[in-house]
């Protein structure tokens, strides 16, 4: 799940339980659909498009699933940050699943890289390589004293 769990994973709900992960795979269908979520695509399809993946037998088993990990979020949200950065303000009213889930992927579509096709790939020498979706990018020789320096903010703050 790209870049969608290890933002799911700062809000309050047990990570080890069912709804957690049907509400990252909700969240992440609803980042693929984005801008179509929720205007255009209704809560009901987005849950018929994740059905196999929740492991579910049914549309409607897997919205409660979600309606139950967005209330147990309310019943627990206190003063989390991610969720106050997810709707951008306090919270005073409950908010709805699919609310949520707009939030959520409206959020993390806002986080995305200007230029998410490049990719920092440490290596000896560079080169202009080709994913296996034919997603151009380079590989960037670690040792140069350039990308020295910018390197650990790319890799989380961590020295090579």
């Amino acid at each position: 799940m790209t870049n969608v769990e290890p933002i799911i994973s700062k809000l309050p709900l047990p990570k080890g339980n069912n709804n957690y992960f049907v509400l990252c795979l909700a969240v992440q269908e609803a980042v693929r659909l984005y801008p179509r979520y929720p205007t255009e695509i209704s809560l009901e399809e987005l849950c018929s498009r994740i059905l196999r993946d929740a492991g579910k037998s049914s549309a409607k088993s897997v919205r409660r699933s979600l309606e139950r990990a967005v209330e147990y979020i309310w019943l627990h949200k206190g003063d989390n940050q991610a969720l106050l950065a997810i709707f951008e303000h306090s919270i005073v009213e409950k908010f709805s699943a699919k609310d949520f889930i707009a939030s959520a992927a409206r959020y993390i579509c806002r986080l995305r890289p200007v230029c998410a096709s490049l990719q920092l790939v440490p290596t000896g020498t560079p080169f202009r390589y080709v994913t296996e979706e034919g997603m151009p990018y380079f590989a960037i020789p670690c040792a140069h004293p350039a990308v020295q320096t910018i390197l650990p903010a790319f890799l989380g703050g961590e020295p090579l």
